[in-house]
């Protein structure tokens, strides 16, 4: 992004200037790795078959939970079907949610939901460490159980750290490249448009990516461009250099109302429903718990799929 418009962003000579994209040679896509997953190596894992959706939750702890009660609401969810729990990313251990004994509790819960349901669902804890020891971090992560890692790439790490966990052959989990921070980069009269910063998210080895959710005008600035998110499916989908594609997430005001217009919007032939949709408070918070907040939305998504 430096060599491509870094000084032009820093020039008084423009009132309004932006770094629209980047297409690299294949001398220079060489040099990147790409996700080590995509949405195939995704859905083997979790036992979806095409053209199923990856259906998934947020997990928040920074609300007050303890270790005990973030695995039990994990092994809840899991028990209902989801395939997939992430960490708020605002989860930065606390000390009433220590992220060693959470990670081991929530392993345990997800394996004692697969042996009575048979239902594969990955967990990725938020990585909360300095740069300088993000891999003996993620090394221990999975140790204690994790089977993803979560990170902010933006505003909390950077694509550089990203790119350095992918080349790690013994972080073999998939990496959910999360996207908090980055309207204030990619909006405004001097920007970085987000195709760059997406594009550079997947050429990095980004898993996962959270583009934003159509439908919904009342929760992430980027969701109130339907046109911008439908540009950057593309860009995590379309064909680099035999790099794998990035998984979009649709997270931030996912909800049953909703739910039809984004499996329609992320329907692709080669992909299916490629999309992970990620229903956080809607999906915890449900009346009923977690429970049944995962089957009422794992039977509402099936009620739109059309095989």
């Amino acid at each position: 992004m430096l060599a491509c418009g870094g000084p032009v962003l820093e020039f008084v000579y423009y009132s309004k200037v932006a770094l629209i994209d980047i297409n690299l040679p294949p001398k220079l896509l060489k040099k990147f790795k790409g996700p080590r997953f995509g949405l195939d190596g995704i859905r083997k894992i979790t036992d979806t078959p095409f053209p199923y959706p990856i259906i998934g939750t947020i997990i928040k702890p920074c609300a007050g939970l303890t270790e005990k009660e973030v695995a039990k609401k994990c092994y809840l969810a899991a028990k209902g079907e989801v395939k997939f729990i992430k960490d708020d990313e605002k989860m930065l251990s606390p000390s009433y949610c220590n992220e060693k004994t959470k990670i081991k509790l929530v392993s345990e819960a997800l394996k004692k939901a697969y042996e009575e349901t048979g239902n594969k669902c990955i967990y990725a804890p938020h990585i909360v460490e300095r740069a300088d020891r993000i891999l003996d971090t993620a090394r221990r992560y999975i140790e204690s159980g994790a089977t993803g890692l979560m990170l902010n790439v933006i505003l909390g790490h950077n694509f550089e750290v990203l790119k350095i966990l992918r080349e790690s052959p013994d972080i073999n989990v998939p990496l959910y490249a999360h996207s908090g921070g980055r309207s204030a980069l990619s909006t405004g009269d001097r920007r970085i448009e987000d195709g760059v910063i997406v594009k550079i998210i997947r050429l990095c080895g980004g898993d996962f990516f959270q583009h934003g959710v159509f439908g919904v005008s009342d929760t992430h600035i980027a969701s109130l461009d339907e046109k911008l998110l439908s540009h950057l499916i593309f860009i995590m989908r379309e064909d680099m250099y035999n790099l794998k594609d990035t998984v979009p997430v649709s997270a931030g005001g996912l909800r049953i109302e909703n739910l039809k217009l984004n499996l329609e919007k992320h329907y692709d032939k080669k992909f299916g429903y490629g999309v992970a949709l990620l229903a956080g408070s809607y999906l915890l918070g449900h009346p009923e718990g977690p429970y049944q907040g995962a089957k009422k939305f794992v039977e509402e998504t099936k009620k739109h799929i059309s095989i």
